[in-house]
């Protein structure tokens, strides 16, 4: 009986870490981290090269004579069922955040100018949106209109179109 208990217990723990988890198990804080990281060379792998000159990097040049400083350094938005979150990582490139309920996805965004247009817009951005069912090409479209929601007033309307989702409406504000 002793025997076949000690077999048992060899076993069950066969598998096991020396602190007793199961082989293989990672904390949700190490995961989260992970994900964190694939996320941010996926964003840096899917980033347009620079262009450059013997000189160095070269800056890009927007099509209202701006050189490739994005006109959109922040932006909060949404309604309450879906947030967005837009932040300028350099030239015309921004990293966006898309969080409806419990789910939050990532991806990245590039200013394209309009020509004529000034610092009160509209704006477009695309990209793509990192899903867990894969990338999706994403539109974003900002207007500075004034716009009323449950959160109050804010300045900026916006439109959000993802491939193979509904098109989303909100409120926002551009920030520094």
């Amino acid at each position: 009986m002793r025997r076949v208990a000690a077999c048992l217990l060899v076993l069950l723990c066969a598998g096991c870490e020396p602190d007793g988890r199961p082989a293989g198990y990672v904390p949700d804080e190490a995961r989260q981290a992970q994900e964190d990281a694939d996320i941010a060379l996926a964003n840096q792998k899917a980033a347009p090269p620079a262009a450059t000159t013997v000189g160095g990097a070269a800056p890009v040049a927007a099509a209202d004579g701006d050189e490739g400083i994005s006109p959109i350094p922040s932006f909060r938005g949404g309604t309450a069922q879906w947030h967005l979150e837009i932040q300028s990582v350099g030239d015309l490139r921004h990293d966006v955040t898309l969080r409806q309920g419990r789910a939050s996805m990532r991806g990245t965004l590039t200013y394209h100018a309009i020509p004529g247009v000034g610092e009160n817009g509209p704006f477009d951005l695309d990209g793509a949106l990192y899903a867990p069912q894969g990338d999706a090409p994403m539109h974003v479209h900002l207007v500075h209109d004034a716009c009323l929601d449950d959160a109050g007033a804010h300045g900026w309307k916006i439109q959000v179109y993802v491939d193979g989702q509904a098109p989303r409406d909100g409120c926002g504000d551009i920030t520094l």
